[in-house]
């Protein structure tokens, strides 16, 4: 169950053909929205993942994710929509809509 920074766990709401991780520390993703796939990463970022905009939130994602590399992994499902990826600080990234 992926931990949220406030202690509280959550059940994802992905069908299971959307979504899935592999024992080789890999996300892999077909079709699932942005912030889906965010949400898949964010137990293995340290820090804070913010994503802005609804739009780019719901565009549809499918991909293999390295999750043993968070950022890399963000900052793949951002290019792969033309987004951008800032880090403000070590522990804060912001993804937009370029």
């Amino acid at each position: 169950l992926p931990v949220h920074w406030n202690g509280q766990q959550s059940r994802s709401t992905l069908p299971a053909n959307q979504i899935g991780l592999r024992t080789r520390g890999e996300l892999v993703v077909k079709d699932a929205s942005v912030s889906e796939v965010v949400e898949a990463i964010r137990p293995w970022y340290s820090g804070w993942i913010l994503l802005r905009g609804e739009r780019l939130a719901q565009q549809p994602t499918t991909g293999v994710f390295r999750l043993s590399d968070p950022v890399a992994a963000v900052r793949a499902v951002a290019d792969a929509q033309g987004a951008r990826v800032e880090r403000i600080t070590p522990w804060v990234l912001v993804i937009s809509a370029r």
